[in-house]
């Protein structure tokens, strides 16, 4: 996975967190959903990261 893959992947996973924030009471809880994604990013990131290392 590259970082374009990353991204991508972050701001479908993002969206999606907001979708359903939405869809579950429409608080749009902002910085919860950002802190989430950012983590989420990272995560993929790291573990993107190491199968390019380990491949």
């Amino acid at each position: 996975m590259n970082a374009k893959e990353a991204l991508i992947s972050t701001c479908v996973f993002t969206v999606f967190l907001f979708g359903v924030d939405l869809f579950l009471g429409g608080h749009f809880q902002v910085f919860r959903n950002l802190f989430t994604g950012v983590v989420f990013f990272l995560i993929v990131w790291i573990s993107g990261y190491l199968f390019h290392k380990e491949a």
